[in-house]
């Protein structure tokens, strides 16, 4: 994800129910039971390291 994210007024909460959404994916696949086992690690990726169809999104020359 965009590291922006991280920086916004409501971070906290926007990353904890990302979170929380994940978790309940995968729990929904792997069982309910492997809940405490699921790891959820969100990582800031700078826009000038980021790409879409080819191009990297930070680049001000697109």
């Amino acid at each position: 994800m965009r590291e922006e994210v991280f920086a916004r007024a409501d971070a906290a909460t926007v990353i904890a129910r990302l979170v929380s959404a994940l978790t309940d994916a995968v729990a929904a696949v792997f069982g309910d039971d492997r809940r405490d086992e699921i790891l959820v690690e969100l990582v800031g990726q700078p826009t000038t390291r980021s790409g879409l169809g080819g191009r990297v999104i930070g680049d001000s020359s697109a």
